[in-house]
């Protein structure tokens, strides 16, 4: 395997004295128990390991190729993470660290092209939520029917006065 400089920054939590004891002494592992804001770590990193959760979707977000480890607790996140272009999912319970290093090693060592952040996890979300919404309600007719309850709830939240006048 082609050899690449390295770095682990390791953000431990709870578990940062147990790390900092097994990892002391190699000198390009840094444990801390956190970073605020997480993201500068992130976007100064070649990749990003971390658990298959927001981390996940946070790295997608800012651009970044990570890789997730699941052990198969979240069945939410299990549906999600998988789905997301510039992350590996791994499960956690049928690896060893010979494998993770080589499938880190590929990622940095690829094609070298930044990957674009990921269109799905883009801020402006809910919004986009909500036009899907409005379009589908839209087109089954929906909206139409109930157009003039859906006017009177939009104005009853926009001026308390309203709603305690027409309560």
């Amino acid at each position: 395997m082609k050899q690449f400089e390295k770095g682990l920054v390791w953000i431990a939590g709870r578990d940062v004295e147990t790390l900092s004891q097994r990892l002391g002494g190699l000198d390009d592992v840094t444990v801390l128990e956190q970073h605020t804001p997480i993201e500068e770590l992130m976007v100064a990193s070649d990749v990003v390991v971390t658990k298959a959760n927001r981390g996940t979707i946070d790295a997608a977000s800012l651009g970044l190729p990570s890789v997730s480890l699941s052990y198969g607790t979240n069945p939410i996140d299990e549906a999600i993470i998988p789905r997301i272009r510039s992350n590996v999912a791994i499960d956690a319970r049928g690896i060893d660290g010979a494998f993770l290093a080589k499938i880190i090693a590929d990622i940095v060592l690829g094609p070298g092209k930044r990957i674009e952040p990921s269109d799905e996890y883009r801020s402006g979300g809910a919004e986009a939520v909500a036009q899907a919404l409005a379009d589908f309600f839209g087109r089954a007719g929906f909206c139409q029917a109930h157009t003039p309850d859906i006017a009177r709830h939009r104005q009853l939240a926009v001026s308390p006065r309203v709603a305690t006048q027409t309560a």
